[in-house]
C-alpha cells in the first residue's frame, strides 16, 4: 500500500474500533446495571492482559534510574490499563448474551478463565486453534509472495523479533495481548450482526462481506492482486466458522500462532545471523502444541497397547 493510502484506511479502522467500543461501552453498562454478566472472568482477562503488557513494557524498555524512567512507566501503565479495561468492557458487554444464545462459543474460554488450564476440552480447541493458525501463517506466506511478484514487498516481520530473548518475549507478549483484543472485537461485530439480522445464513454472510473489504481496503484496492480477492473472502469465512464452530478460545489461539510465524523470521539455514529468532518461534509453537496434546489427551497413551501388533 502507497504511503498517500494510509491516512483513509487507517483512518476507516479506528472509527470501526470506536464505534464498536462505544456500543461495548453501553451493552456493558446495561449488564452491570442488570447485576448480569461474569464481572469475576472479566476481572480476570483484564489482570492477564495488564500483567502482559506490564511484561512487555519491562522487556522491551532500556531500564536506567532516571526521571524519564519514571515517566515511561506511567506511560506504559496507562496504556496497559487502557488494553485491560477495553477487554474487560468487551467481555462484559457479550459475556450474557453469547453465553445465553451460543453457549459453545464461550465454554471452553469459561473453563480457562475459571482455572480450567488442564481441561481436555480446553486442550482439544487450543489444538485446533493453533492448527488453523499455522494454516493461515501459510496463506500468509503466499500472499506475500504475489505481492513481492507484483512489485509490492511488505515483509511484515517484527524488528524486535530479531534482536535478543528479552525482545523476543516481548513480542510474544505482544501478539498475544492484540490477538485477545481482535478475537472479542470480532465475535461482538459478528453478535451485533446476529441480533440485526434474524436469519441464521445473513449474519454470516455479512461478516464476510465487511471483514473482506476491511482486508481490502488496508492492502489498498490498486494493490490487490487476483490471489487476494481469491483468497480473502474464504479467509473471513474460515474466521467466522472457527467462532461458531469451536468458540473463541480457538479464535485466539489462531489469531495468535499465525501472527507469531509472520513476525518472526522464519529459516532452514543455520548459518543465518537471524536463525535463533526462527528457532525461538518454532520453539515457542511446538512447546505450545506439546501442552494442547498433552491436556487434550488426559492422561490417556496417544497409542493404545498392541496398536502395531497384528492379530
Amino acid at each position: 500500500m502507497q504511503p498517500s493510502q494510509w491516512p483513509a484506511a487507517v483512518s476507516f479502522w479506528l472509527w470501526f474500533f470506536i464505534c464498536l467500543l462505544v456500543l461495548a461501552a453501553f451493552l456493558g453498562w446495561r449488564n452491570i446495571r442488570l447485576q448480569r454478566g461474569d464481572t469475576r472472568g472479566a476481572s480476570r482477562l483484564a489482570a492477564f492482559t495488564l500483567f502482559l503488557d506490564m511484561l512487555i513494557w519491562l522487556c522491551g524498555a532500556s531500564h536506567v534510574p532516571t526521571p524519564h524512567e519514571l515517566d515511561n512507566f506511567f506511560r506504559s501503565l496507562s496504556w496497559a490499563l487502557l488494553r485491560a479495561g477495553t477487554c474487560w468492557i468487551v467481555y462484559v458487554a457479550i459475556e450474557p448474551y453469547v453465553r445465553r444464545r451460543w453457549p459453545q462459543i464461550m465454554i471452553t474460554w469459561s473453563r480457562l478463565l475459571g482455572g480450567g488450564v488442564r481441561d481436555p476440552l480446553v486442550g482439544g480447541h487450543l489444538l485446533i486453534g493453533g492448527a488453523f493458525g499455522v494454516g493461515f501463517a501459510a496463506w500468509s506466506i503466499v500472499v506475500g509472495l504475489t505481492h513481492k511478484q507484483s512489485g509490492t514487498i511488505d515483509t511484515g516481520l517484527s524488528l524486535d523479533s530479531m534482536l535478543d530473548a528479552r525482545h523476543m518475549t516481548l513480542v510474544l507478549g505482544r501478539t498475544f495481548v492484540d490477538s485477545i483484543i481482535a478475537a472479542l472485537f470480532l465475535l461482538l461485530f459478528f453478535f451485533l450482526l446476529r441480533t440485526m439480522y434474524r436469519r441464521l445464513w445473513f449474519a454470516p454472510a455479512a461478516f464476510i462481506v465487511v471483514f473482506s473489504l476491511l482486508i481490502f481496503s488496508s492492502i489498498g484496492f490498486g494493490q490487490l492482486s487476483l490471489f487476494d480477492w481469491v483468497t480473502v473472502p474464504p479467509f473471513a469465512a474460515l474466521l467466522v466458522f472457527i467462532l461458531t464452530r469451536f468458540g473463541v478460545l480457538a479464535l485466539i489461539v489462531a489469531i495468535s500462532v499465525s501472527t507469531t510465524l509472520q513476525d518472526f523470521p522464519l529459516t532452514a539455514d543455520f548459518s543465518a545471523w537471524y536463525f535463533n529468532s526462527s528457532l525461538f518461534a518454532i520453539a515457542s509453537v511446538l512447546a505450545f502444541t506439546a501442552y494442547a496434546v498433552y491436556t487434550a489427551l488426559a492422561g490417556r497413551p496417544v497409542f493404545k497397547a498392541g496398536f502395531l501388533d497384528s492379530d
